[in-house]
């Protein structure tokens, strides 16, 4: 009798072991996911099921890029998102400037990182193509004049980080801080092409909205759909439209990952995109 009982407590043992176990790996599971699915939440504009014109670099049409004058015309003209560049100067000010030197866009030269923010302050932006502006002192704007403006609008901002330095942590949460205090983090998401960088961002601050650049010399759309879905951070892929072809637009749109096609240049292709039910375009030279 003795050993029938101790074999019957040990079976209770093991079962009682094995579903603390499975209830164990449950809450794991299920707090990933709920967590996951709250996040997501905080970006009410990756499932509210609109179609977005990006305006890449503000409204270029309008107004010289990276100006606070393109923001107003992306506003005015009513994109629905839009992509800006932003950098840190010497002293730390962050402003917005694509390039790496700045003679295209102003009458100075030399890069915004190496500059201080009174010879930043000081150059003019190049109008020329802008008849509207000429005579006037259009200024390289502050990124956080930028988000100001912004604000409140619920349009989706495209912040570039293939410039300035995302691998320092000072830097990262300035940009977090501003956005933060402006109440645009939730509509905001970061384009972080360098892996390194992108997995110390999403480490860092993992509730971030970030964009993945799709490159079929490395991995098969597939693979990229697969490989956010297994990440924290909510993710958004980016295609340029030069591979967006049928096959894999379906992926993309079967996926359930929000997505952006951007380099759009033509009308009808826009309205393809559009009807395909594609949730966002970026584009240089097209009206929303």
């Amino acid at each position: 009798m003795k050993d029938q009982k101790g074999i019957v407590l040990k079976k209770r043992k093991g079962l009682l072991i094995g579903g603390t176990i499975v209830v164990v790996f449950f809450l794991i599971w299920a707090a990933q996911f709920f967590w996951k699915s709250d996040t997501q939440n905080k970006y009410s504009f990756l499932h509210d099921g609109l179609f977005r014109v990006s305006a890449h670099r503000g409204a270029r049409l309008f107004a010289p890029e990276n100006t606070l004058e393109s923001i107003e015309k992306a506003i005015q003209y009513q994109y629905g998102a839009i992509e800006i560049d932003p950098r840190r100067s010497l002293d730390g000010e962050i402003y917005l400037m694509h390039d790496n030197d700045v003679s295209r866009m102003t009458d100075g030269e030399g890069a915004i990182e190496k500059m201080h923010n009174q010879e930043i302050e000081n150059l003019s932006i190049n109008v020329e193509g802008y008849p509207v502006y000429k005579g006037e002192h259009l200024k390289i704007p502050t990124f956080q004049s930028a988000v100001k403006l912004l604000a409140g609008r619920e349009m989706v901002l495209n912040i570039d980080c293939s410039k300035g330095n995302w691998k320092d942590s000072a830097y990262i949460d300035r940009v977090v801080e501003i956005l933060n205090a402006n109440h645009m983090l939730q509509w905001s998401f970061f384009v972080i092409s360098d892996e390194e960088t992108r997995a110390m961002v999403e480490k860092r601050y993992p509730n971030l909205c970030i964009s993945w650049l799709f490159d079929p010399k490395k991995m098969s759309i597939e693979r990229y759909i697969d490989s956010a879905r297994n990440v924290k951070n909510p993710v958004i892929l980016s295609v340029k439209d030069e591979y967006a072809d049928r096959e894999t637009l379906n992926e993309l749109l079967h996926s359930g990952i929000y997505f952006q096609i951007y380099s759009v240049t033509d009308e009808s292709r826009k309205i393809e995109l559009k009807e395909l039910g594609v949730p966002m375009i970026e584009t240089d030279c097209l009206l929303p």
